[in-house]
């Protein structure tokens, strides 16, 4: 039984610096990380990477959030990758991360963890939430946590350490000044966080563009030429809040997927939550409903939803047009549709267990929002959720 303690380090992602950039770093500053927002972020103990993670906020009974942590796997990454370019002199270049948080624990709760435990890192959840650029162990400026294009960083708010001196010009690319387009750089929201890169988006717009081309194409459809009006990324509960109250929700269920790396070890292993640190307001059973959720997302291969009055009068077209459309994608392939309620239902008001929201989307689970619109006036949206997406995920970044 190993009781040491260690601190860990929740990472949102790395990067290099030059000794240069170190010493001009000052207030309004952007610092860019090689991490993708949407694809996770990492566990460090003493500057390594043990595991790949999920930062999500819970609610507590105070009104405020924490930011809690869901292992993904555990990596066998254990020293940095080398430097990305030749240097004549030694440390010119250095590694660098950007920290929400740290908190202590034993070696002995670090073995325990299993792929799906959930830590209470008790870091408060903030809409402009705070961070620390480390070097060596040491915080070297604080910030705000931004997304910068479709890479993970920060905005420098205070300047804690420099590196005095005249140090030879060099650099990383990875330092951005403060006149950096404001359209590329917006705050991360970790209670909307942007699961989804531009790529991924493009290449779904794309595929619509296909699937409009299906459809119209069709004989026995009526419906005239469609634009896409819009192809966004947002949580499952927004979508509801935009979408007419008597609007009618259809399921389009996807083929079977095969469960994925992690699915398959819930399914040798019992659920398990871990708290890392005391937290007397940390709601256990709200945990538990939560874990329990998202372990029934890798054996699922999930469901587009449709509404709309476009789908109303050609559920089939649209159908089999969404099937020709993702014809490259197996995992996703629409086959049949079949009424699952209004929006204003009382089975989507009821709480967070109601059957029909966790079968099709977690109330606040990233969704890809399509809206089609068609001459005169018929509109069809088209909802893909996490879970239906997860699998072609790479594919779709290709």
């Amino acid at each position: 039984m190993n009781t040491q303690s260690v601190r860990i380090e929740l990472i949102i992602g790395t990067l290099w610096l030059s000794r240069y950039e170190l010493s001009a770093l000052k207030p309004g500053m952007i610092i860019r990380t090689t991490r993708i927002a949407g694809t996770g972020f990492e566990l460090h103990m003493g500057g390594r990477n043990i595991a790949d993670i999920d930062l999500t906020p819970i609610d507590l009974p105070a009104g405020n959030s924490s930011l809690c942590a869901r292992i993904r796997s555990f990596t066998s990454l254990a020293y940095p990758e080398p430097e990305p370019c030749r240097g004549a002199t030694l440390f010119e270049m250095l590694p660098c991360s950007i920290s929400v948080g740290s908190f202590s624990t034993t070696v002995q709760k670090i073995e325990s963890l299993t792929p799906m435990s959930l830590i209470d890192a008790s870091i408060d959840a903030t809409p402009d939430q705070q961070c620390t650029l480390i070097m060596a162990g040491m915080p070297v400026a604080r910030g705000i946590v931004y997304v910068i294009g479709e890479h993970m960083g920060m905005r420098v708010t205070e300047v804690v350490e420099s590196i005095p001196g005249t140090i030879p010009f060099r650099t990383s690319g990875n330092l951005l000044n403060e006149i950096w387009s404001a359209g590329k750089t917006v705050p991360y929201d970790f209670k909307r966080p942007d699961w989804f890169t531009r790529t991924q988006l493009k290449r779904i717009e794309h595929i619509h563009h296909d699937f409009l081309g299906a459809l119209v194409a069709m004989p026995d459809t009526t419906l005239s030429a469609g634009t896409i009006e819009l192809v966004d990324q947002l949580n499952f509960t927004e979508f509801l809040d935009m979408a007419s109250p008597d609007a009618t929700v259809y399921a389009v269920p996807a083929a079977a997927a095969r469960p994925g790396r992690i699915g398959e070890a819930d399914d040798q292993l019992p659920p398990k939550i871990v708290h890392i640190k005391d937290s007397p307001g940390f709601p256990d059973e709200e945990v538990q409903r939560w874990i329990e959720t998202e372990r029934e997302r890798p054996s699922r291969s999930g469901s587009i939803l449709v509404c709309g009055s476009a789908f109303s009068t050609h559920a089939d077209a649209i159908t089999t047009a969404l099937r020709d459309a993702w014809k490259n994608y197996g995992s996703i392939s629409p086959r049949s549709s079949h009424e699952i309620g209004t929006v204003d239902d009382s089975r989507w008001k009821k709480e967070r267990q109601s059957p029909v929201l966790s079968e099709y989307a977690g109330e606040y689970e990233m969704i890809v929002l399509v809206r089609c619109v068609f001459s005169p006036g018929d509109i069809l949206w088209i909802v893909y959720p996490m879970r239906t997406l997860s699998s072609v995920l790479k594919a779709l970044s290709l």
